[in-house]
């Protein structure tokens, strides 16, 4: 992994398939795994208080992991982001391989009111996929946005993944927004309810545009579009 991130956390501990593949999965979900997968490594693990962890009714963030994951074809990475993000209980980043492209995931997840033993995604997110030998300008922006050093909110381990969470993902979706990226260096991210509302917003547009490309009842498309300006407006007033 091309991640920046201090010594002190460097894992480096190869998984055996054995334990990935979970006794929650069904039978043809083992069998896909076994023929997709052809390689686990926990790379980093930050731990410790230096980033405060947080346990309470809402969140269990104790560790930050970050894994690779080696496939056979890159085009599997969607299917295990979806088996693994809800499996792997920690706040993580994989990064999914194979021998020419890679691709990321991320997910927010939260503590199940119900049943506190089980967390639930809430959110997730896949980057788009990069050649690995190929110089890109968006590819090396994800790369700084992701570096431990740049992470600016480090009041708990909650606040530093979810701003890399939504920096990542305005960089992904940065054609929804005019200034999207704008937001990326701004000193907004000292404000977790700014963040929340930013996040908000975009996460509005995004579904808002997917809406629309469903519909061809023009007074849906007019309503629609009424929602996508509010929410412009409310990041332009950000």
């Amino acid at each position: 992994m091309m991640l920046s991130l201090p010594v002190k956390y460097k894992v480096g501990k190869k998984i055996p398939l054995k334990d990935l593949i979970s006794k929650e999965l069904k039978p043809n979900e083992k069998r896909k795994i076994k023929s997709f997968l052809k390689k686990a490594v926990l790379t980093y693990q930050i731990a410790g208080e230096e980033i405060p962890s947080v346990h309470d009714d809402i969140y269990h963030y104790q560790v930050i992991q970050y894994y690779d994951f080696e496939l056979e074809d890159i085009k599997k990475s969607s299917y295990m982001a979806n088996v693994y993000q809800p499996l792997i209980k920690s706040p993580c980043v994989i990064r999914f391989f194979d021998f020419k492209n890679e691709m990321f995931s991320l997910a927010l997840k939260r503590l199940n009111q119900v049943n506190s033993a089980d967390v639930i995604v809430s959110d997730f997110l896949n980057t788009e996929t990069y050649q690995i030998m190929l110089p890109d300008k968006h590819k090396q922006r994800l790369f700084e946005l992701l570096d431990y050093e740049n992470i600016i909110n480090r009041e708990n381990k909650v606040t530093f993944y979810q701003e890399m969470y939504v920096k990542v993902f305005i960089q992904t979706n940065r054609n929804l927004y005019h200034n999207a990226t704008s937001f990326l260096d701004a000193p907004i991210w000292y404000d977790t309810n700014k963040v929340a509302k930013l996040y908000s917003a975009l996460k509005e547009i995004k579904s808002n545009y997917e809406q629309l490309k469903k519909t061809n009842v023009n007074a849906e498309k007019m309503k629609i579009n009424q929602k996508i300006r509010t929410s412009i407006e409310a990041l332009d007033n950000l």
